[in-house]
């Protein structure tokens, strides 16, 4: 995010928090070295992404981080919701087309389909082990709406 201009970094940030009901996951907010405190901000992101239900990201142009977080949060078994304008940046990394559960143009679009897919989750059964599953993998908690909302990107 070095590269990025304050409102590349905050600007799209500060519009999903103040739409989203819940609670949002900012690595924006946090204040480390990229050089010498490396470490610290990638097990942050770690951390934060093991936390959140869903990763939203905005795609405004090729990150290798932001890339490494959609494919860490697939692996996890969380939604990647990308936010893409083709008016922006003509072409998407074919791995995160791979990667992602949805593409759409807009925040609108990304947290109407964040909505949709929390009530699909609620209307699924649970599990029977579903005490143990819900601590291994909160995505699946469906007694309350996502309030984790991972938000990555430039």
């Amino acid at each position: 995010m070095d590269d990025a201009t304050e409102q590349e970094k905050h600007g799209w940030r500060d519009e999903v928090k103040s739409k989203w009901p819940g609670r949002c996951f900012d690595p924006t907010i946090r204040d480390f070295n990229i050089v010498t405190q490396y470490r610290k901000i990638v097990e942050s992101d770690l951390r934060e992404i093991e936390q959140a239900d869903v990763l939203l990201v905005n795609y405004l142009r090729s990150s290798v981080g932001t890339s490494m977080e959609i494919v860490i949060a697939h692996k996890l078994g969380k939604p990647v919701v990308i936010i893409w304008n083709p008016k922006v940046i003509s072409t998407i990394s074919p791995w995160c087309r791979y990667f992602a559960s949805v593409i759409v143009p807009n925040i609108d679009a990304a947290l109407k389909w964040i909505g949709n897919w929390h009530r699909q989750q609620q209307r699924k059964p649970k599990p029977a082990n579903a005490h143990h599953h819900r601590l291994r993998n909160r995505s699946h908690n469906r007694s309350r709406p996502p309030q984790w909302l991972g938000v990555a990107g430039k």
